[in-house]
């Protein structure tokens, strides 16, 4: 029977020289060939998705950690955050010197200190996220948009606030989980409205596409993959993931960097 895979991008199927092993491609075609559904199911949103992730044959996307859904050219789902609740939580960034990035499917709006809070910034030539940069380039600014799918801050570490104060701060209308991606200058968080993550984009995708929810399939290595692990069919944790993130699987396959989206999919009968 057919199986609709949801799979994480940064750490599971992109490398931090943003890159797809070759032998994650090769799994990724081979399934579909199968008769497979797969989806990027991801933190990221529509512009920071390479050209070449759509080019394996991927038939959707869930983005914005939970907050976009798109299934060929149709959009399923589409959550975004009210002008006032972005000027709001801006207004908390910037009294607690915060950099941020807002990501919608159609913008990017961040702090002029944003990449400079990173090792090896996006924006400078020679960092393995240059690409990413030059992916994100034409939708970049740095105005506060009026409306956006998702929030990426950076919490300095000299704050004067601790990270679990500061989403007290926030407020419960907010979700905050550590995100996958490290910060030289200070802790990253992830912020999303309240009740929004992968596992409601995957259930909105699955119904769309008349897939049962036993029939899914989710594969992830970071903190918010812990929610579509949960609730999928089966799960897989890459060897890379956390151990928070290894406890919710149903499988633990290898590293990003040793096989591992093959060797689960090779284990599962995905191909």
């Amino acid at each position: 029977m057919p199986k609709l895979i949801c799979i994480d991008v940064d750490g599971t199927l992109v490398t931090e020289t943003q890159e797809t092993p070759a032998s994650a491609r090769e799994a990724v075609r081979a399934s579909i060939a199968a008769g497979n559904k797969l989806l990027l199911s991801t933190g990221r949103s529509l512009p920071e998705i390479y050209p070449f992730l759509w080019d394996l044959g991927f038939h959707g996307i869930i983005a914005g950690s939970g907050a976009y859904v798109k299934i060929g050219e149709e959009v399923v789902m589409d959550r975004r955050m009210s002008a006032e609740e972005i000027s709001y939580v801006t207004d908390i960034y910037r009294r607690h010197g915060v950099n941020w990035m807002w990501q919608g499917p159609d913008e990017f709006c961040m702090s002029e200190g944003f990449f400079g809070s990173f090792a090896g910034a996006p924006n400078a030539e020679g960092s393995p996220w240059h690409p990413y940069y030059l992916q994100i380039l034409p939708v970049l600014s740095t105005k506060v948009p009026t409306s956006t799918s998702k929030g990426l801050f950076v919490l300095p570490y000299d704050s004067s606030v601790s990270y679990e104060e500061f989403v007290e701060i926030i407020g419960p209308k907010y979700h905050i989980i550590p995100d996958s991606v490290g910060a030289a200058e200070g802790t990253t968080g992830e912020l999303l409205l309240a009740g929004l993550t992968k596992d409601v984009g995957m259930r909105a995708a699955a119904k769309h596409l008349g897939f049962d929810v036993a029939d899914t399939v989710a594969i992830g290595d970071s903190p918010n993959d812990i929610e579509i692990l949960k609730a999928a069919g089966t799960s897989v944790a890459m060897g890379n993931a956390t151990d928070a993130v290894k406890s919710h699987a149903d499988l633990v396959t290898s590293a990003i960097d040793d096989d591992g989206v093959y060797r689960a999919f090779e284990t599962l009968g995905l191909m």
